[in-house]
């Protein structure tokens, strides 16, 4: 797996990704079919509670239902910052693995992983598909967690 996005749909995909980190609704509504479907799903594994109202399962159709949901997903996660991690192709979809490190609406430090899977069709995302693989919250990222954890405030420090 490589870090960018490859195939013919890797330019919208890394906009897609651009759009979703730098918090531009407008931009990601734009780059999306009117019908686009989203879904977002969990690692049934998964422990943490904490906002699973965005995070645990969710099936949104349209740019009206995404734009609802992603003011949700701002309430939930303040502040949010995307890493890819890797990508690759899968049939007919680009696959990005990415990091997604930040402060919930409690204040406290997250990080998860998320496999993101665009499909296009015309130039547009038809459909979307985050599936979240793990999921820290709180003193367990800060215990056990590697990196600088500064990492989670990134939003708030510019």
């Amino acid at each position: 797996m490589s870090i960018a996005p490859e195939g013919p749909d890797a330019q919208l995909t890394r906009e897609v990704l651009a759009a979703i980190q730098e918090r531009e609704w407008d931009r990601l509504e734009n780059l999306t079919d009117p019908d686009v479907a989203v879904e977002v799903r969990s690692d049934p594994g998964i422990r943490a509670s904490r906002n699973e109202h965005v995070w645990r399962a969710r099936s949104l159709r349209g740019r009206a239902e995404l734009r609802a949901y992603l003011v949700e997903l701002r309430e939930a996660a303040p502040a949010l910052a995307c890493q890819p991690l890797a990508s690759s192709r899968v049939g007919d979809r680009a696959v990005v693995r990415t990091e997604c490190a930040g402060v919930d609406s409690a204040g406290s430090p997250f990080d998860a992983v998320a496999d993101f899977s665009v499909w296009t069709r015309d130039g547009l995302v038809e459909r979307l598909e985050a599936d979240i693989t793990d999921l820290s919250v709180g003193e367990d990222v800060i215990r056990h967690g590697d990196g600088d954890p500064r990492r989670y405030f990134q939003t708030f420090l510019g």
